[in-house]
């Protein structure tokens, strides 16, 4: 059944109010991406996070976008960044987006990558990767919007992670990853 929550606190399903929660759930049914996106800090220090808030913008120029929550303990780094990375992990780095997602203090623990633009990390074997420089930071909402220019991207043959009601699915078969054994 489908619930039609209205603004002003009325509903025409048993009088629910507009809340959060109910906006966090109605929104988490719209399928998006995983991606991690890198930073590096003026005193050289790396760091990323797990988000699902990636889009492009525009593709002449090549602009893409991002959103970070106002509370996030690397809000005043990628304030600060002239450059980030956006990593869109592959179907098979779920553990990827749970490490950066997680808080510890190294995040990029076990994750293979490479140095990028301005320093940041590019991890590899990813779906595709965008790296940009900073051309736009604006608050929104609760959140600081941070629109890149793109300044180079790649892309691999395998399936994207995928984010969609609350929960990270698309293990998908990647071709490219499997070996094979031959016996004799």
């Amino acid at each position: 059944m489908t619930k039609l929550l209205l603004r002003n606190g009325g509903s025409t399903d048993n009088d629910l109010a507009f809340d959060i929660d109910h906006y966090k759930r109605a929104l988490a049914k719209f399928p998006t991406g995983v991606a991690v996106v890198t930073g590096k800090g003026a005193g050289g220090n790396a760091f990323g996070l797990t988000v699902n808030s990636f889009t492009s913008v525009s593709l002449s120029p090549a602009l893409v976008m991002w959103c970070l929550r106002s509370e996030s303990s690397l809000y005043r780094d990628f304030s600060a960044s002239k450059y980030f990375v956006v990593n869109v992990l592959a179907a098979n780095q779920e553990w990827i987006a749970a490490q950066f997602a997680a808080r510890i203090s190294n995040r990029f623990g076990g994750v293979s990558h490479r140095s990028g633009l301005g320093g940041c990390f590019v991890l590899t074997d990813v779906a595709a990767s965008f790296e940009c420089e900073v051309i736009s930071r604006q608050i929104v909402g609760d959140h600081l919007l941070l629109i890149g220019k793109v300044d180079s991207f790649a892309f691999s043959g395998l399936d994207p992670l995928v984010m969609h009601s609350g929960a990270i699915t698309g293990r998908c078969h990647t071709p490219s990853l499997q070996t094979t054994k031959k016996t004799i």
